[in-house]
Parts: C-alpha cells; sequence; structure tokens
C-alpha cells in the first residue's frame, strides 16, 4: 500500500508546486502510470 500513499504525496505536492514543476510533476505521474501499465501487460 506503500506505492497508493506515494501517488497521493506526489499529486499533494504538484497541487502546491509552481507551474514548471507542476509539468514535472505530471510528466512523472504519466511515467510512473506507464510503467505500471507495462509491468501490468
Amino acid at each position: 500500500m506503500e506505492g497508493g500513499n506515494n501517488k497521493v504525496s506526489i499529486s499533494f505536492y504538484c497541487l502546491n508546486a509552481r507551474r514548471n514543476v507542476q509539468a514535472r510533476c505530471r510528466l512523472s505521474e504519466i511515467n510512473s502510470l506507464f510503467i505500471r501499465n507495462k509491468l501490468i501487460v
């Protein structure tokens, strides 16, 4: 369940981050989702 908590904290950080950092956070979130889907497949 640590992964879920980590994702929540990342999203929370992104919401409070500046715009340029937000873009970076979103990119990392998309990458982690892509990696997770790739691992499942």
